[in-house]
């Protein structure tokens, strides 16, 4: 991964968490990633519960214009709350605006 990219990563990171935390949402960047790239147990941001512990374990995928069709399908229906997508024999997915929520 080059410089560019990893700095790209973490931009978003950030942006991210000032996001969630302007939403009301106890979040933070997980530093746990070190020495783990591609290991199942890492992940960039983590949402706290009232008591501390972790509610929510995110990862963060930034793409100049990979979810190109998401963003398209979001505009097209700007009253739901929640975008499913499926591909065949892969799970349910799911895919919101932030400012809704996270589910």
């Amino acid at each position: 991964m080059s410089k560019l990219s990893r700095d790209k990563g973490s931009r978003t990171e950030r942006n991210l968490v000032k996001e969630l935390i302007s939403l009301g949402y106890d979040a933070r960047r997980v530093d746990k990633k070190i020495g783990q790239l591609g290991s199942q147990d890492s992940y960039d941001l983590e949402i706290l519960d009232k008591d501390q512990d972790i509610d929510c374990r995110i990862e963060v995928k930034c793409r100049s214009n990979g979810f190109k069709q998401l963003y398209k399908w979001i505009d097209e229906y700007p009253n739901i709350d929640a975008l499913i997508i499926k591909a065949d024999n892969k799970p349910f997915l799911v895919v919101q605006k932030l400012s809704r929520g996270v589910l």
